[in-house]
């Protein structure tokens, strides 16, 4: 078994097993944003496991316990990926990753 401090809500705060398991099930727990661009989905989820991240494009520098994750799925950016360490980068992040696939798409347009 885990120690309980190895599972973190969504303000980085330790929870039971339990509740861990209870933000994996929950899509509104565990979603921050969706966004469908183009043919690219956009999605920014609540990790609830702290991960390593060596590719912080939209944070500074290197993260190693992010909890959160941003990653883009089809399209020119496929399988792109952006990790933060709170809610609040997260939520910029995400914003940050569809701006650029609008901007990929917007350049495609003739």
């Amino acid at each position: 078994m885990l120690p309980m401090h190895f599972y973190f809500g969504r303000k980085g705060e330790p929870v039971s097993r339990e509740k861990a398991y209870a933000l994996f099930e929950d899509p509104t727990l565990r979603i921050v944003g969706k966004t469908r661009v183009g043919q690219a989905r956009v999605s920014t989820v609540h990790l609830v496991v702290k991960h390593p991240c060596y590719t912080c494009e939209l944070a500074e520098g290197f993260c190693s316990e992010a909890l959160f994750e941003t990653m883009i799925f089809g399209g020119p950016l496929s399988e792109r990926q952006w990790r933060y360490h709170t809610l609040a980068e997260a939520v910029r992040g995400h914003a940050e990753a569809v701006k650029l696939a609008e901007s990929l798409l917007a350049k495609k347009r003739p």
